[in-house]
Order: C-alpha cells, then structure tokens, then sequence
C-alpha cells in the first residue's frame, strides 16, 4: 500500500470524494477507464449517438455539490489527508516536477472596449459530471473550484542564439565576390522572461493521438509565418470583411467547448476586468457589430477558418505539445446570441471539415472516427412566437430565442435562463457535409521560398523575405532571426534556408526617380514646428548643416549628402556595398519586456561594436579592435559629424557603433536613447534607401499629465507643450492658492481634453537621404523627447556612434571601446587639409571625384567595393 493510499484510511466515502474534487490533490488509484476528459464534457470510450425529439429532452439538475456543513465536519480529517498526500506525492514525482514551466498572460484585444480579452475568466470551469450525465452526453458547465490552468513542458530551443563573430579582414584589391567574416564561437542568447512568472501545474490530460503538421512557442513566430493567422493581441483574425483564422487560447467567454470535431467559442471583444481582476463580458454585443458581421460572412458563403490551439486552453481533450498548435481547417456552422454577465455577446460553432481524418488532438487510444455521417440529423429548430426568427435548441434544459432584439430573448417559458447550461447533446453531434469540390484556399504549412526567387534585384530584402518559416522537417514556425538566412530553432532539427542575394547600388535602392544632388541638398529636406529654432544652415565643403535647437542645450543637426560626397573612396556609396557583402552578424534579438507569449523580437536587424550598449533588447558585442575597417570608417565619419556640432569642448569621442539593418516594411517605433550609460551625443549614418525621421515630445510632459493621470506642478512646461502659456501661469500659482482652488484652476486648464491621446505633435520631421548623418545633443534631450524611423524602401542600414561611460559598464568589458585609431581612417569631412583644424595632417581622405565607385582604386581607408552588382 502506498503512503498515500494509507493517508485515506479512516475517511468516509463522502470524504473520499470531497478529496477526489479538489484539483491539487493527486490520487494514483484513479479508474482509467471511466476517467473523463479534462473538458469535462465527454467521456475516453465514445458513446454512441443520442438523436432525441423534444418531447424526449427532459431538464436535468446540476451536478451534485457537496454541503458546506460536510465539508466543515471534515475539514481536519481532509487537511491531514492533503499535507501527507501532497508530501508522498512530491517524493513519487520528483522528476516530472522538473518539467514545470513558464507562461505567458496574451491573447489580448484591442478592439471593442481596448481592454484585454482572452484571459482565462475565472467564473466558469467544467466540473466532472455524474454518471448519468456523462451516459446522456450531457455537459455540465459549473462554477470555478480555483482549478490552475496547466501547460505542457516548453522547450528552450525556442529562443535565438547569438551570432557573435571575430571578425578578419579579407578584402582584396579586385574580390567581388561575396565575403564572410570568420564567426567566433557562438554564445547562447536567451531573452529574459516576461510577465507572470509564477508556475504552472503539470497537464495531467490524457495524451494526444497525434502531433500537429504545424506549431509555434511563440506569438510574434506564428504571427509571422502564417497568412492566415496575423492577430498578435485578439483571438480571431479578420481582414476585409473575412475571417482567417481563429487562436483558442484563454477564452473569457462562459460555456466554451471543444472536442474532437467540434469547438465552441465566443466572438470576442467587448470584454474588461472586474473588480477581482477576472476578464467578464462588459460591452453588449449585437448583429450589426463588425465581428459579428465578418463571421455571418464566413458561415453564408463557405469562406474556411484555420484554428489554432494554445496551450493554456483548458478545454482541449488532451495535452497540448507546443505552445500554439494548428488544428485544422473549420467550418462555421452556427452563431447565436447568449447572455454573459448580463451582458449580449454572440457564439460560435466551429466544426471540423475533414471528419474521415482524425483529430491529432484526440486523446491517445480513442476510437477512430465513425466512417458513416448522419448528415441529415439536426437538433431541434422552432420558430419565435414573437419575433418569427428561427433558433436552434443549443441547450439541454430546453429550447428559446437566441435572437438578441426579440422580447423573449434568453429565456425559457417566461423565465430567465438559468446560469448553470448544458450543450444539447443533439446539437454538439450535428455534423455539416463539406462542399467536395471546394478545395481550401492556402495550405496549412507554408513552403520555403524557392532557393533562386531572390534572383530579381531587390527581392532578397523585400517584405517576404522577412516573413517567418514554417520548418520543413519538424513544422515549427520560425520568426527570420537572421539577416543571411532562415534557421529553425528546434534543437537538433538543424534546418537552414537560404535564398540569393544580390549587392544592390545606392541608386537601385533610394530610386532612379528621385532627384540626386549634385551640389548641396535643398532646404524642403526638413520641416519643424513653431517652438523650434531652426538656425541658418552652414556649408562644409560639400555638405549643407541644418540644426534645430529644441530647448537651449538640446539640439538636433542634420548633414545633407549628395553624389559628389556619396561617390568618392570609402563614401556611402562604398560602405552600402560593404555592408552588404560582409556579414557581421546582423540579427533581430528578443525584446527584454513583452506580454506576448514566446521570444518577441524587434522589427530590425542590429549588431554592436565597441562597449557593450543595452537598449530595447539585450544583445552580444564584439570589439572595435575586431571590427571590420568599414565599420571604422565609419565611426570616424560619425566622430567629425560630433564634433562640427558640439563645439564647447565638452564632446566625447565615440566608443561604440550600433549597425542596424532593415528589409522592406521594417522599422524602429518612437524610443528614446536615454540609457544612463551613454553620453549626450548620438549621431547616425543613414545608408541606403531614404528615411523619414521625427521628433515628439513624450506624453507626460506634453499633455502635463502622467500615465497615471497625475499633475506634477513641479515638472518642468516645454516650449510646444499642451496649454503651455496656462500651465506656466497656473503652476505658477502652487503652494500661493489653496489645494481647492489648484484643482478647479486646473480643471479649467483641461476642460478641453477629453483623454490623454497616447500621440504626440511632431516637433521636427528630416527626411534622411543616402550618405546623411543627424546629430542629437543634450543632456535633455532623451530625457523629454522620443524619436522614430520610418524607411521607405527596400533596403537600409544606419549606423549609430554613441560614448558609452566606461564607469558604469563592468571593467571587464572595458577593453572592447579601446582602439588605437588610424589616422588613414580618420575622416575629415572630404574638406582640405587646411580646412580642418579638427584632424589637422591626419586626415588623409582624398577630395577628388569618382566619376563611378565601381572605378575607384581601393586605399587604406576600407575594404574595396565589389565590382559587379545590381
């Protein structure tokens, strides 16, 4: 006898069941055979069709609930029982224990009520039905007994590694070939977990039958493979009126199911936290609400749907392998309107298209699918007395009208609907014959690009080539990590994809049709707003200086390019060749905060030279002294645009280079630098294909109000500000006025504003052509403001130089921003040697022209460009 079979002696039988109730108590003499699945709903042996008349249907009670004066009777008896239990129980599995993991709070909607949608709602959970039900195939829908949600192991392999590479210089004289630089030993990267670190239960469901054709462990991975399937926050996924795809994972909704052919979920939307903190239906919902249109559509006109399962989906049969796992292709076959919370929200039917192939998410050992459909057997549809509208019996306890508007809507012989609902045994069976010569529209598992698509110029770096992959060989989806291929992250899969890439010329990729400045560019380049000074625009040789000075001591300057400066030796031209034909490691890496599930990464490549820098995502470094020559030509070009602009003496020469690579349709969202180890000067090159940058104050000190909602009188009012002149006369006035009468004062102030708007006004807007260089300067300026980039085109990289505070940043890493400079390398502007007091006789760029850089005699100064390319 087991030391927890010896705990039970001395219990009654009522006791004994009491105990079998409460979730966290594990017993090993459970009778396999009558175990029902973990939805509650069904039993493992299928039982054989019930097709009932109405008159046959009889109300059934709800499950049996032990007293409350039992379970006080035995409470101590049951305390005993659970501490040795849990203890024995603890010792038997202390290896699966091991297999504990991490999830995700996600499925979030930011439609309808903008609240979040998809957690688990905590009102509802199936409980196990009698006997009687389960022989019935009834489903019993009872409140929550705080049942833990449960998750099965998630592997490691879901996270990027690092391409960390030492770097040799292997350029020549007349190599147009491809170069690759020598990597170094790679060092695993692992992002940081996000939010809701507790853990998670073992999935104690049965097995499933089978594994699915395509999975993800993240959010950002399927989003990025799959056309279908594109929702990063809400469940279903809609475009133009259709519906996509649907993801099954913490449904908010009452009375959700699901079983091997057949899923029934809310629409979604609509939905907010109570005051406990669980996600409730808030919004009423009617038939002239968008999804509730888009989804009419795909039932009226045989439009599939692709569903997805998560892995906190509590009402799967069985374990769930991955985190989010293709089901299959549905079909809409009903939709009704319920009551949830007092409030309309409408329900879907899904059901299964291929019923002669089996569920792989049917549990292990179950029998295969009846080879014979009773396509013509339907549950009971009557006709409203009082609104002529038709509605199925959805519920065992009896028939009524789902029709929202009607009268008599959700409710039985004038009688509210009770809460506690049974799923009509003969609705869950009806079954929905599949047009044979309707084929499906896109196939569940997307192919790899074909190795030679990339052969027109451009295509290598276009909006596809950056989508995710669904692996060949073991079906994961994969988010494109890295700039020089697709890599499936399944540890020991292996499984990489390639396509061919062409060098592309400057011109191929900012466009023939814009204009190229043969002399200094014009001024339309920049706009700025009214609290902004725009100064007078300098020349340095060939370049034209516009600075904008936000606030005094915080000032942005932008250095226009043109052909003359972009075409001559180790220019832009040159170092846009380079950074396409050398990889340096360029790779997307995990955002360090994220509510998605799975690794999130940024919408760019990056890779770091130089100190060790941490901005929105945490990522390997390799040293200046590694660094390929272009990236420090580079620096030095940055380092001469930093010191035309700081000139008080006070500017840092730079100790790191951040390289970011972008494909077509990516960019980097509003941030700001203002990371306490670097020093106030920023200054980026911007290759390639033409950008757009602007320049906002942050919210809270725009609007003067905090996330929060709190006015902060003390906090400084910035020229361009929300009610600037009021706010300045009102703070004015603090600690002088009573608490009273600041507050009425200040109501009149924001009398105006009726919320707190997330946007801000643009401050300046520069347009970045190829070969320019922007400067941000301020000890304020990351402080108060935040800036984005929005490319245009196919390709670009930017090249940003900061000074990294070697004391804040551990010694051991000082070593990498050391570098002895060469003055070959050192740039002066293309200026004459007279002409640049900065650099003096150091500087050795030449100051003729190129008539082409496919021309021009490789130097010192870096790697030669190749010489054939698109």
């Amino acid at each position: 006898m087991s030391s927890h079979s010896a705990a039970m002696q001395g219990l009654t039988k009522a006791e004994l069941d009491m105990i079998s109730s409460i979730p966290d108590i594990v017993t090993d003499e459970v009778d396999e055979s009558n175990f029902l699945r973990r939805s509650g709903r069904t039993v493992k042996q299928r039982a054989a069709p019930i097709v009932e008349t109405a008159s046959e249907r009889e109300p059934t009670s709800g499950a049996p609930v032990t007293p409350k004066s039992s379970r006080k009777a035995t409470g101590k008896k049951i305390a005993a029982a659970n501490s040795t239990a849990r203890k024995a129980h603890q010792e038997e599995n202390a290896v699966s224990d091991a297999l504990l993991t991490t999830l995700n709070t996600d499925d979030v909607d930011m439609e309808g009520s903008g609240e979040i949608d998809g957690a688990h709602d905590a009102n509802f959970v199936p409980d196990h039905p009698s006997s009687d039900h389960a022989a019935s195939g009834q489903i019993i829908l009872t409140p929550l007994a705080d049942k833990p949600l449960v998750s099965p192991p998630f592997s490691d392999d879901a996270l990027p590694s690092s391409k960390k590479r030492k770097f040799v210089d292997t350029s020549s004289d007349n190599d147009s070939s491809r170069k690759r630089s020598t990597p170094a030993k790679a060092k695993p990267f692992k992002a940081k977990p996000t939010r809701n670190k507790e853990l998670k239960p073992r999935d104690r469901r049965p097995l499933s039958h089978g594994t699915p054709l395509v999975w993800a462990e993240g959010r950002q991975a399927i989003c990025e493979t799959l056309d279908y399937y594109r929702a990063y926050q809400s469940g279903g996924y809609t475009s133009d009126g259709v519906g996509y795809g649907f993801l099954l994972d913490k449904d908010v909704g009452e009375r959700s199911y699901m079983d091997e052919e057949v899923v029934i979920t809310r629409i979604g939307g609509g939905v907010a936290k109570n005051e406990d903190g669980h996600m409730e239906q808030a919004v009423d919902q009617s038939a002239d609400n968008i999804r509730v249109i888009t989804w009419a559509y795909n039932m009226k006109n045989k439009a599939p749907v692709v569903l997805i399962v998560g892995a906190s989906n509590d009402q799967c049969p069985s374990q769930i392998p991955h985190r989010y796992c293709v089901m299959g292709y549905f079909q809409v076959t009903n939709m009704w309107a319920e009551q949830a919370n007092g409030k309309t929200v409408f329900k879907l039917r899904f059901e299964k298209i291929y019923l002669d192939e089996k569920s792989w998410w049917a549990v292990e050992g179950s029998p295969p699918p009846p080879q014979e459909r009773a396509f013509g057997t339907k549950a009971t549809r009557l006709y409203c007395t009082n609104c002529q509208q038709p509605s199925s019996q959805v519920f065992q306890q009896g028939w009524m009208c789902l029709n929202e508007k009607c009268a008599t809507f959700w409710s039985m012989n004038g009688v509210l609907a009770p809460k506690q609902l049974t799923y009509n045994a003969a609705f869950l069976q009806e079954r929905t014959k599949w047009p044979e010569n309707l084929k499906m529209p896109y196939p569940l598992k997307p192919q790899p690009l074909e190795p030679d698509t990339g052969d027109d110029a451009g295509f290598a770096v276009s909006r596809v080539c950056w989508k995710g992959m669904a692996c060949p060989r073991c079906g994961r989806c994969n988010s494109r990590v890295h700039w020089d291929a697709w890599r499936c992250e399944t540890g020991g899969c292996g499984f990489v994809h390639q396509i061919k890439q062409s060098i592309l010329s400057p011109r191929a990729v900012f466009g023939y049709h814009e204009l190229e400045y043969t002399g200094h560019a014009l001024p339309k380049e920049w706009w700025c707003s009214s609290s902004v000074v725009a100064r007078e625009y300098e020349l340095l040789g060939d370049w034209r200086k516009n600075t904008f000075d936000i606030i005094p001591g915080n000032l942005v300057t932008h250095f226009c390019s043109n052909s003359v400066i972009n075409k001559k030796p180790h220019g832009p031209d040159q170092l846009f060749r380079q950074l396409q034909a050398t990889d340096i490691g360029l790779q997307r890496y995990a955002l360090t905060n994220s509510s998605l599930a799975g690794p999130v990464l940024t919408k760019h490549f990056t890779t770091n030279f130089g100190m060790p820098y941490k901005y929105v995502a945490e990522q390997e470094t390799t040293s200046l002294s590694e660094a390929p020559r272009f990236i420090l030509n580079a620096l030095h070009r940055l380092t001469w645009a930093g010191e035309q602009t700081v000139k008080d003496g006070s500017f840092r020469k730079f100790n790191e280079v951040l390289t970011l690579g972008y494909f077509e349709k990516q960019a980097i969202g509003y941030h700001d630098d203002g990371e306490k180890e670097l020093g106030p000067t920023i200054a980026t090159l911007s290759l390639g294909s033409k950008a757009t940058m602007t320049l906002r104050m942050k919210g809270t000190y725009y609007w003067g109000i905090s996330k929060a909602g709190v006015y902060d009188a003390r906090a400084p009012v910035l020229p361009g500000c929300y009610q600037e002149q009021q706010r300045r006369d009102l703070n004015a006035k603090y600690g002088t006025i009573s608490p009273e009468a600041f507050d009425r004062e200040k109501e009149a102030v924001y009398m105006h504003l009726k919320r707190r708007s997330l946007n801000t006004p643009v401050l300046v807007k520069i347009h970045l052509y190829h070969g320019d260089m922007v400067i941000m300067h301020g000890a304020e300026m990351q402080k108060y403001y935040e800036h984005a980039i929005e490319p245009e085109n196919k390709l670009r990289f930017a090249l940003t130089g900061r000074y990294i505070r070697p004391e804040l940043i551990d010694p051991e890493q000082h070593w990498k921003g050391d570098y002895t400079p060469d003055p070959e390398l050192i740039y002066n502007g293309d200026l004459p040697p007279a002409s640049s007091p900065a650099h003096g006789g150091n500087a050795l760029a030449p100051d003729g022209r190129a008539s082409s850089a496919d021309d021009v005699a490789p130097t010192p100064g870096g790697d030669a460009s190749p010489l054939h390319e698109n």
